[in-house]
């Protein structure tokens, strides 16, 4: 079963464009997830190695989110931007997680265990 192994924050009060940001502990085949968000509204560029798979951006500030499945216990992330701001990073390592794609896409399993019973939702949503 999936759990949290740790969690580490990089806080960045200055305007910087780029963050060398602390790692949690992990091992290799641990899903890494990152929460980026900073002030300004500049876009956050690409990671190498690491898979963005979500953006937003509001007036006057921007987030992302990028994970990566741990080849080692030596992976790192250092984001950068093309407007200097104020940014805050919380990277999540999670043991245990489903699947083995590097960028993390198949760490949940949608196959239903029993498919009478696991492939309807059994609840209703309020509207």
């Amino acid at each position: 079963m999936a759990r949290i192994r740790d969690v580490a924050v990089t806080i960045s009060t200055a305007a910087v464009t780029s963050l060398a940001c602390d790692m949690p502990n992990h091992v290799a085949g641990d899903v890494l997830v990152a929460f980026c968000s900073k002030d300004a509204t500049a876009v956050y560029n690409a990671v190498t190695n690491w898979f963005a798979s979500t953006t937003g951006l509001s007036t006057g500030c921007y987030g992302a989110l990028y994970t990566r499945r741990a080849q080692s216990a030596a992976e790192t992330f250092t984001i950068t931007t093309g407007t200097g701001a104020a940014q805050t990073v919380t990277i999540v390592a999670i043991e245990g997680a489903f699947g083995t794609a590097t960028n993390g896409s198949d760490a949940l399993s949608v196959t239903p265990t029993v498919a009478a019973i696991d492939s309807t939702v059994p609840y209703t949503a309020g509207t």
